[in-house]
């Protein structure tokens, strides 16, 4: 079911859809060239979900994988990735590697599924939330977009996880993003220009914000932005208005007393501001009615802004039950019934509009 808000179609769902799945075998080289075989992972590390893969699948892997230590450096990318730590967790590959981002090396994870039929993937930045780094569940989910046809990377912004410099918020955590990008451009095993950004929260106002990047507009096809501030000003009177602390020591150091007392603070963040600058890539914001953090209005304010501008290739959907952070709810425990079920819409609606971007196509499997 699909109800109209003001200014365009934003949707909210009441009723299941079919989901989207992919399920890839077969097996290919892991990315990154024929280097030394790695040092066993220990037990803790490898954990593999459900029956072993293939005999050959395993060679195949070891064979090509590269020991802690060594670098991925892709033919044209310059400095790449060094490789931090490695195992083979759910069957997919799992790398914690470092990269330079400017004058600071930071770090990140690179997801690959040794099984998949395909030499080459799309491939999805995954640009968390919060400050605190990749946390588990992120990289739960990275796996799992991994399993559908996709190498995934999900940044450790700086400040984050050993990252060099400091937390700056949505500022220089852009540039981390791209240089990645600039990397993985080069990665044998992504299809040329075939890119989609995925943010929740602080990753969705980061990933707005890459997209205007000249680095990024010939290569990005999509964009998903799950629950992210897009009118900053507004969302800073929300906190205030509503009794939220906004006195924390990074609120201060990164806000100020606010935008009297730093509005050159909140124009480097005002994602509205750069509406003008967006490519043709469609974006998708993602929203769920129940976000008491940054409020359903927010992705709604910018997708009326979107239309005005325009820009009839972007979707914004709103979920009824959903919350901050609910694209990783998935315990009965803790969430209801409903409250999963959105979750489960929220994450086929993404992978729908991957398909649809960078691909690959919904009856990607054996």
């Amino acid at each position: 079911m699909h109800r109209g808000a003001p200014g365009g179609a934003v949707a909210t769902h009441a009723a299941r859809r079919d989901a989207h799945s992919g399920a890839a075998a077969g097996s290919r080289p892991a990315p990154g060239g024929a280097a030394p075989a790695a040092p066993a992972a220990p037990a803790a590390a490898v954990a593999p979900a459900g029956s072993a893969p293939p005999a050959a699948a395993i060679i195949s892997v070891a064979a090509t994988a590269a020991a802690a230590g060594d670098s991925l450096d892709f033919a044209g990318s310059g400095p790449g990735f060094t490789i931090l730590e490695r195992a083979m967790i759910d069957d997919v590959d799992e790398a914690l590697v470092s990269y330079p981002s400017g004058a600071l090396t930071v770090r990140g994870r690179l997801f690959v599924n040794p099984f998949s039929r395909n030499d080459v993937e799309p491939c999805v930045l995954f640009n968390h939330g919060g400050v605190s780094g990749v946390s588990d569940v992120v990289r739960q989910k990275c796996r799992w977009l991994a399993k559908q046809g996709y190498i995934v990377f999900a940044p450790s912004y700086r400040g984050e996880d050993g990252s060099d410099g400091h937390v700056e918020v949505a500022a220089g955590e852009v540039d981390d993003v791209i240089a990645a990008l600039q990397i993985l451009r080069h990665h044998p095993g992504v299809v040329p220009g075939k890119f989609a950004l995925v943010g929740a929260s602080h990753g969705a106002l980061v990933s707005v914000k890459a997209l205007v990047r000249p680095e990024c507009r010939a290569l990005v096809r999509g964009v998903v932005a799950a629950y992210g501030v897009m009118d900053i000003d507004g969302w800073y009177r929300y906190l205030v208005d509503n009794g939220f602390d906004v006195h924390d020591s990074l609120s201060v150091r990164v806000y100020g007393e606010g935008p009297k007392d730093k509005p050159e603070a909140f124009a480097a963040r005002n994602a509205l501001a750069l509406i003008g600058q967006l490519p043709d890539a469609p974006i998708l914001l993602v929203q769920g009615a129940q976000d008491r953090t940054v409020p359903q209005q927010q992705a709604i304010t910018m997708f009326q802004a979107l239309r005005a501008a325009g820009r009839q290739q972007d979707r914004c959907r709103v979920y009824d039950h959903g919350g901050h952070g609910f694209l990783f709810w998935d315990d009965p425990k803790l969430h209801s019934h409903e409250e999963l079920r959105d979750a489960q819409f929220a994450w086929d609606d993404i992978l729908g509009f991957l398909q649809q971007t960078i691909g690959p196509p919904p009856d990607y499997g054996p």
